[in-house]
């Protein structure tokens, strides 16, 4: 497809056309947020073709139908009109000359300037927004006025609607935008004072209540401040200003944001911390708060940033995925997570999926511990859904689901997903462990982490099944990561990772009772446990049936019936940017081939480098990768990090670009929202591909392959509470650690290694 976007000095993102019939796709690429709240870029002055004018805020679902909830899409924040000696001003009457938009990365700010020429008067328009990552309640917007060539009568309407609703999706998987809505807002209070408006509103089954409130100051030249009218009714509340333009002088109206929700205060309160900080803010001007915003920009991009020599169109690449993580994670808030959309978008209904822990939660993981932990903590306060669940299916412990809201409960309408994927039990076990190997956070291992790894391994316990004949367990209908096979017996990459949370589990166990056992008594009383448990979870992993190995290819074979299936050129069926599974005549159909949506034991030898020998994965890349057809976006970062591992550097790369740029290609659904397993992947494939890192043997280990295209690349990550500073270059890779004490539990290309503190080490590349 033609290419969108433009890229400058390796920070901006820019748009330097105006096509309208891509409106929704720029919606999506310059969404803002901070975590707490996120606004897609819509146009301010609305749209008046497809547009998703989405506002939201973390945590705020309401139920809609059949038990399914959905993220609240909330009044459009930076709404207004602007009219011009009676005309409302919109790019689709007259002319629109010297237009760009451009999201500014390192800065968190989205501005965008044109002129406007409508009956043979210029208007020149500048207008900037951010939402602050200073104060997580907090937005504001600038515009720059300036009238080229006429002196005239200009308003400004600024407000918010009481009729916000979400765009119902449908039941058909297809997710095409509709003119139905589901409307979940009630106003309870609404309100003026001075040149401020409020409008608080509340969800109808969740009873969330929230509050937002607007201040609107129009400036002159002389900073002269001018009273703005109020306007309400049915529909909306908010301001009007109108003054006297004069040709050639600039006007600058500035608007700033509060939102607070009863997540944040007990009901009511949130009204008046929403009118307090507006008030806190009254002698601070949109720069006054844009330095305060990019100066919190500058400390996450101090430890998030890869800075790459020689390919500036990547380094821009990389840093837009890495920019929409930092903004959609509400590192600070335990009851929420991250949605396979982010948080700028309603598909999906906003849910968590497998997306966050495998794919964006290891970003977190090396360069912000702390909301790493806070989404692992997420799943901890959602347990007792996920045992609820398991208890509804007759099985014991816990039971994540496979699409997951606010509270843990499950979203997923489709039984083989819902009921059958069970392996994100498992991958939750994983990282619990892989943050504690990072980490060193041994409060949170012994306590939260460790009652999740009981309730996980119970659920093992109870849903494995002992053939007798063969005196092995095994999983009936299960389905892995590849969701081209369907719900099949014995998936090997849920067998293995099954297998690990087990002994994971009883590990812990052991651990905690014989380093803290007064802590383990409460626990054992509080979760009714057994003395027979972990001797039961060793059994069972020592029996579990996960042979399915060819010993003469070095195989392993998916599952039970993979070999069985008929062997297709999956590419001879596919038609581009279109899923598979979407122009087979029946589902069925494609189930009776050997074709892999998304890798399966090709991400198990990503995950478990210790598990297998390089044999083993080159054979499982040789066999898999061909048959591997990418119709998901999770897909393309494992196969970039292997090819990295097991010298494809061409592939390695070709996969690495296709991850990093999925969004801003638009090679999936970028309209709809972006995809938060692509942006972690992308991160994943330099880190972990191009530099080789890998946690082996409880060391970690750097065995670096930088892509020809690229001259250098540096990275920062944190890893056990001390910062690595990493530099690789196609000859050498430096690292240098900061700390009180040299550390010795790194090795380059499995050789230990000593670093000094504070000094840079080099060492030589193969």
């Amino acid at each position: 497809m033609k290419k969108l976007y433009g890229i400058k000095n390796g920070w901006e993102i820019t748009e330097n056309l105006y096509p309208p019939e891509e409106n929704l796709y720029f919606e999506s690429i310059f969404t803002l947020g901070n975590g707490y709240m996120a606004a897609r870029g819509m146009p301010d002055e609305g749209f008046a073709g497809d547009s998703i004018p989405g506002f939201y805020v973390a945590g705020v679902f309401d139920h809609y139908e059949n038990g399914l909830y959905e993220l609240v899409s909330l009044p459009d924040i930076f709404n207004c009109k602007i009219i011009i000696d009676g005309n409302e001003f919109s790019p689709d009457k007259g002319r629109i000359n010297n237009y760009s938009r451009t999201l500014n990365m390192r800065a968190g700010v989205l501005t965008r300037s044109f002129e406007w020429e409508f009956a043979g008067k210029k208007t020149f328009m500048e207008i900037s927004r951010l939402i602050s990552m200073d104060n997580i309640h907090l937005a504001a917007a600038k515009y720059r006025i300036i009238p080229v060539n006429y002196s005239g009568s200009i308003e400004i309407i600024t407000a918010l609607d009481k009729n916000t609703g979400n765009i119902d999706w449908g039941k058909n998987g297809t997710f095409e935008l509709s003119e139905a809505r589901h409307y979940h807002l009630k106003v309870i209070d609404e309100g003026f004072a001075g040149s401020v408006f409020h409008l608080s509103a509340k969800t109808g089954t969740s009873e969330t209540e929230i509050t937002q409130a607007v201040s609107s100051v129009l400036y002159s030249e002389t900073d002269t401040l001018m009273p703005s009218a109020h306007i309400g009714d049915d529909s909306r509340i908010g301001s009007a200003l109108s003054f006297a333009a004069k040709r050639g002088k600039e006007f600058i109206w500035e608007k700033k944001i509060a939102v607070f929700t009863s997540r944040d205060h007990a009901a009511g309160e949130h009204k008046n911390s929403a009118l307090e900080l507006l008030r806190s803010c009254v002698g601070f001007r949109f720069d006054d708060l844009r330095h305060r915003h990019e100066a919190a920009w500058a400390a996450k991009w101090e430890l998030a940033d890869i800075q790459i020599t020689g390919n500036a169109e990547d380094q821009a690449a990389l840093r837009f995925n890495i920019f929409h993580l930092i903004q959609s994670n509400a590192e600070n808030d335990p009851m929420v997570s991250i949605g396979g959309r982010l948080l700028g978008s309603e598909v999906f209904n906003g849910g968590v999926f497998w997306d966050t822990e495998m794919f964006v939660l290891p970003f977190f993981l090396y360069t912000n511990p702390a909301a790493a932990k806070n989404l692992l903590l997420y799943r901890y306060n959602t347990l007792d859904k996920a045992r609820e669940k398991a208890a509804h299916h007759w099985l014991r412990g816990a039971m994540y689901p496979w699409t997951s809201v606010y509270d843990g409960r499950e979203q997923c309408a489709f039984w083989e997903y819902a009921n059958v994927e069970v392996h994100l039990n498992a991958d939750i076990a994983y990282n619990i462990r892989y943050y504690f190997a990072l980490s060193g956070d041994e409060e949170f291992f012994l306590n939260e982490g460790l009652e999740m790894l009981v309730e996980t391994a119970r659920f093992w316990e109870s849903r494995f099944f002992c053939n007798r004949r063969n005196k092995r367990y095994e999983l009936i209908l299960v389905q892995g990561p590849d969701e081209y096979t369907g719900p099949v017996n014995n998936d090997t990459y849920t067998l293995i990772m099954a297998k690990l949370n087990l002994e994971m589990a009883a590990a812990a166990v052991e651990r905690c009772r014989k380093q803290q056992p007064d802590k383990w008594a409460a626990l054992r009383q509080k979760l009714n446990f057994a003395d027979d448990e972990v001797k039961k979870w060793l059994e069972m992993a020592a029996g579990i049936y996960d042979d399915y190995y060819d010993q003469g290819q070095k195989l392993f074979i998916q599952d039970e019936v993979f070999l069985r299936r008929v062997p297709i050129d999956p590419f001879s069926v596919k038609i581009p940017a279109k899923m598979l599974r979407f122009t087979m005549p029946s589902y069925d159909t494609l189930l009776r081939y050997q074709i892999v949506k998304q890798p399966s034991i090709i991400l198990l030898t990503y995950l478990l480098p210790d598990r297998f020998s390089r044999d083993e994965k080159l054979a499982n890349w040789n066999f898999y990768e061909p048959k591997t057809i990418h119709d998901s976006s999770l897909s393309y970062n494992t196969h970039s990090i292997m090819a990295s591992e097991l010298g494809f550097k061409e592939k390695a790369y070709d996969y690495f670009r296709k991850t990093a740029y999925l969004d801003l290609n638009k090679a999936r659904d970028t309209d709809l929202g972006l995809h938060s397993a692509c942006m972690g992947g992308a991160w994943q494939a330099a880190v972990n591909g191009f530099a080789g890192m890998r946690l082996r043997n409880g060391k970690l280990d750097f065995a670096p392959s930088i892509p020809d295209a690229w001259e250098e690349f540096r990275f920062k990550i944190n890893y056990r509470g001390k910062v690595f500073a990493i530099g690789i270059n196609s000859d050498t890779i430096s690292i240098r650690v900061s700390g009180t004490d040299s550390i010795d539990e790194i090795t380059i290309y499995g050789k230990a290694v000593k670093l000094p503190r504070n000094m840079e080490q080099v060492f030589k590349c193969r």
